[in-house]
């Protein structure tokens, strides 16, 4: 089997998913900026989100995409179909760990460590096709890249947990079973 139909076999719909756990919470595995767009993000020790503007020193900051986020499972996806990626290859401020994408609305809000953010996209709408595309023929930023707007400012760090919040649909349905009152 050629390489490039070996890529195809891993292909990164949902349905070829396997090993991702589903939780209301996650964590951070890695933290990362960069100071020009379309470059991969280095990883730092910690972040500074500011509410409404982004991350801090990052080249994204005062974009219409404030934040963004990468399950660190896409990753390793990639890295396993022989691509010399790592946490921040995709331009992501945050790998996260045990946050499925696909589970997310629009309007659902994370807490990451003291941060509230609000998902504003999930996925990426890429004018031209990336680097890790053309060497591999698809990349996970189309559908597992999830942006956020900040709700409040403060400082994030590697380690810090990620929680989703349920919005008061969700809590609705869980809450009522139709039981007795």
């Amino acid at each position: 089997m050629n390489k490039k139909s070996h890529l195809k076999d891993v292909s990164l719909t949902s349905v070829h998913r396997v090993n991702v756990r589903t939780k209301s919470y996650g964590a951070i595995v890695s933290l990362n900026i960069s100071e020009k767009k379309g470059e991969k993000k280095m990883p730092v020790s910690s972040l500074t989100l500011i509410e409404g503007k982004g991350v801090k020193s990052d080249a994204h900051f005062s974009s219409e995409r404030q934040l963004s986020l990468l399950p660190f499972e896409s990753v390793r996806r990639m890295k396993n179909a022989g691509l010399e990626v790592g946490p921040g290859s995709f331009a992501e401020n945050i790998t996260m760990l045990d946050i499925e994408p696909s589970l997310l609305k629009i309007g659902q809000r994370l807490k990451i460590g003291p941060v509230l953010v609000e998902v504003t996209h999930i996925g990426k709408d890429c004018d031209k096709p990336c680097a890790i595309y053309n060497q591999a023929g698809y990349c996970v930023m189309p559908t597992d890249g999830v942006f956020a707007k900040i709700l409040s400012s403060g400082e994030v760090k590697n380690g810090d947990t990620i929680e989703v919040i349920k919005n008061e649909d969700d809590e609705r349905r869980t809450t009522n079973h139709g039981g007795f009152s």
